[in-house]
């Protein structure tokens, strides 16, 4: 099993990967009324067609990263709803199989909403305090069914995310 050490969410570090921002924070143009503050557009998930909100609650599982996935048509969009969260990502390579020294895990805080492109491997993210972690998943209709391949990664593969 190979340990990772978690990193701080940076543009530079993430850039590889997709887009972030954070809904809790937020930066950019706005336009305001009493009381009210619109910052609009602020995130664009790139897609056609119909998409799909679906909710993703996940436990502690001791950070312990036993599969990745990835889509070949669409990227997915993560929304950390309620608690900060380490996740673990890797560049797209051109076959079905990861490369797992390129895999890197950040640290995400809650609010922040992710746009990983698509090809990229990736897992659920645990949340970092031991209790549960929600996740609001957007991706286009069906892809769990049409474009989602996971793959199982064998007992000294797997990865072992640690927070400090």
């Amino acid at each position: 099993m190979t340990e990772l050490y978690a990193k701080p969410l940076t543009k530079e570090a993430f850039d590889k990967y997709g887009v972030y921002g954070s809904f809790l924070d937020p930066k950019g143009p706005s336009f305001a009324v009493p009381d009210v503050t619109c910052y609009r557009d602020n995130f664009v998930y790139p897609q056609e067609g119909n998409l799909t909100f679906s909710t993703l609650r996940c436990g502690l599982k001791n950070k312990i990263v036993d599969n990745l996935e990835y889509h070949n048509h669409t990227g997915e969009g993560c929304m950390i709803l309620d608690n900060d969260c380490v996740m673990c990502l890797g560049i797209a390579t051109p076959t079905g199989e990861p490369h797992l020294p390129s895999v890197e895990a950040f640290v995400v805080p809650k609010g922040t909403i992710l746009y990983i492109r698509k090809g990229v491997w990736h897992w659920e993210p645990y949340p970092i305090d031991g209790t549960v972690v929600t996740v609001i998943v957007i991706l286009p209709e069906r892809t769990y069914v049409n474009d989602c391949f996971v793959k199982p990664l064998a007992k000294d593969d797997q990865i072992h995310m640690i927070v400090d």
